[in-house]
């Protein structure tokens, strides 16, 4: 009689490891939506930045005073340097900032919040951001200066 060669593995063998392998994956896909919700908000809160500073800029070389306002329809919020939006928070317009997923949240902004002219000076404040993965911030010195304050920063608090 020939022997045979019992080379191989057991169904419970694979099982376990289809188990372990299945957990694995479970656990890093909450860790991979949890990054892209960090992601969002990082990008949001640059693009906001981005947007303030230009305005900042534009107020300083016009030598004109920029206000802010906060506009919300329709479950959509939206900042704007004018009082009234034409198209409302949904305009491509270059003077209406749009957060990047409506998962972002305004939570608060400084009555008054603008820029003025004279030596790129502006009303100091704050505009206060959130969404699934924590808050985020933006300050805004008395000399422009626009400082981000992401998640998790406890200089900022």
């Amino acid at each position: 009689m020939k022997k045979r060669n019992n080379a191989g593995f057991t169904l419970l063998e694979m099982l376990v490891v289809m188990v372990i392998v299945a957990g694995l994956s479970v656990g890093s896909y909450a860790q991979w939506l949890r990054w892209q919700q960090q992601q969002r908000l990082v990008q949001s809160i640059n693009l906001l930045r981005a947007f303030l500073m230009s305005w900042r800029d534009d107020a300083n070389w016009k030598n004109q005073d920029v206000r802010l306002y906060i506009h919300q329809e329709n479950g959509l919020w939206c900042i704007s340097t004018t009082e009234h939006i034409y198209g409302g928070c949904t305009s491509s317009s270059r003077q209406v900032y749009t957060p990047v997923t409506p998962e972002i949240q305004l939570v608060g902004m400084t009555d008054g919040l603008g820029f003025y002219g004279v030596r790129n000076t502006a009303r100091t404040g704050r505009i206060t951001v959130r969404s699934p993965a924590g808050e985020g911030q933006l300050i805004i010195s008395a000399w422009g200066r626009i400082r981000v304050c992401g998640p998790g920063d406890t200089l900022c608090e």
